[in-house]
């Protein structure tokens, strides 16, 4: 007790400060710029992100890495070391001779360097059990990855609703079904939901262990999950252009940033 007329001694120890929060170091995959002609001369090639990717993975709680391409697998293996999830990025076609097709003249731009590193990450990162998310194209390399096969074009699948929308990237403009009993019914909580759409390629053949979690009325998946690992999901559409205004699409970065700070 204090005595009148007498200075306070010490003070005790302070209290520990509350632990932070870890925000999970979430790599994204790089995409390729070509050399830039417009000048008159050819520059250097550059290695990007879109800022819609970088803003979901922060706003969900993740710090963002953009990975930098690369054909070595032991610096593709290091990345995924380093990282706590992965986030497959969208971008260009898929080579066909990857999933064991000749090419047709419906298929677009081919980046061999995406094509080495997205699915050495995707294999490395589901050995490591490190979650992956994959957007768009990152959802067809998953696939791919393990076996499964694409659409070159949606029109080869039959009659089929527009998928490569001219509005901008956060209004939705097709319609999408959920699959019940499934870790993208869970995250949406809805079993049916509109999204963007921005693709001509999709899932064909799924690969083994993969379950098809929800399609667009015409029946191009949309989503594609495999259980057998912590967390592995793919959707077509694009959700880091909608994450600002739609709170279900910003869930889907927040389970995946989720799974990441559990690893």
């Amino acid at each position: 007790a204090a005595v009148l007329g007498q200075a306070p001694g010490p003070a005790g120890p302070a209290a520990p400060a509350p632990a932070a929060v870890k925000r999970p170091v979430i790599g994204i995959t790089a995409g390729l710029m070509p050399p830039d002609v417009s000048s008159g001369h050819a520059g250097p090639e550059r290695e990007y992100q879109n800022a819609d990717y970088v803003a979901a993975v922060i706003a969900a709680g993740g710090t963002p890495l953009i990975l930098p391409l690369s054909s070595d697998a032991a610096v593709i293996r290091q990345h995924m070391e380093l990282i706590d999830g992965l986030l497959v990025a969208g971008g260009p076609d898929i080579n066909p001779l990857l999933y064991h097709e000749e090419p047709m003249p419906a298929t677009e731009d081919i980046s061999a360097e995406r094509d080495t590193y997205d699915l050495e990450a995707i294999r490395i990162a589901a050995e490591l059990n490190k979650p992956v998310f994959g957007v768009c194209r990152g959802l067809q390399a998953m696939n791919v990855a393990f076996g499964g096969t694409l659409y070159q074009d949606v029109s080869l699948h039959g009659p089929v609703v527009k998928h490569s929308q001219k509005a901008k990237r956060d209004v939705a403009t097709i319609t999408v079904q959920v699959a019940p009993n499934t870790l993208t019914a869970t995250l949406l909580k809805e079993k049916t939901v509109t999204v963007n759409s921005f693709h001509h390629q999709s899932v064909k053949t799924p690969a083994q262990g993969f379950v098809v979690s929800a399609q667009s009325a015409d029946g191009i998946v949309e989503a594609m999950e495999n259980p057998k690992y912590r967390f592995m999901l793919g959707v077509q559409w694009h959700p880091e252009g909608m994450a600002q205004t739609r709170p279900d699409m910003l869930g889907l970065f927040k389970a995946f940033v989720d799974a990441a700070r559990k690893y």
